[in-house]
């Protein structure tokens, strides 16, 4: 009959029957009575087989509850995760908008320190021909020594 199974059938086959032997040689003494015996007679409700199997649904019950329990977690995670990029995406569009207001500021606060400067200039300029018109031709310094010849 192994003739007929593929190779990887084959070692999966003696896999398992070694995995069985295993199990059989580790398990105490007192547990035999509790397998089925081979024709199939016997208390199915002491069958080894019987409560392993048992125990396996009940684990893959539980398994499947908080297998529904993460995924609507991770619905929830999900929408946030959503909400969190719309957020990240105005903020950074937000962030874009001030700079370019900066950029600008900035161009008119340049603009208008050169138009001060030009007023300044502008407004000293004539200032300082009046003050020189009111005190007149500048005079001797009574501090002022003339040269020794």
């Amino acid at each position: 009959m192994s003739g007929n199974l593929p190779p990887t059938w084959e070692a999966f086959s003696d896999w398992a029957e070694e995995v069985w032997k295993t199990r059989r040689r580790g398990e105490p003494q007192h547990h035999e009575r509790l397998v089925a015996p081979p024709n199939g007679t016997g208390d199915r409700g002491t069958d080894m087989g019987g409560i392993e199997a048992v125990e396996a649904r009940q684990r893959l019950s539980k398994w499947l509850e908080e297998g529904q329990s993460l995924f609507s977690q991770l619905e929830g995670v999900i929408d946030e995760s959503g909400r969190l990029r719309a957020r990240a995406e105005a903020s950074e569009q937000e962030c874009e908008k001030l700079r370019h207001e900066i950029t600008e500021i900035q161009r008119e606060r340049d603009d208008l320190l050169a138009d001060l400067s030009k007023v300044m200039t502008e407004i000293l300029h004539p200032m300082n021909q009046i003050v020189q018109k009111i005190r007149g031709k500048p005079g001797k310094s009574p501090f002022q020594r003339e040269p020794n010849a």
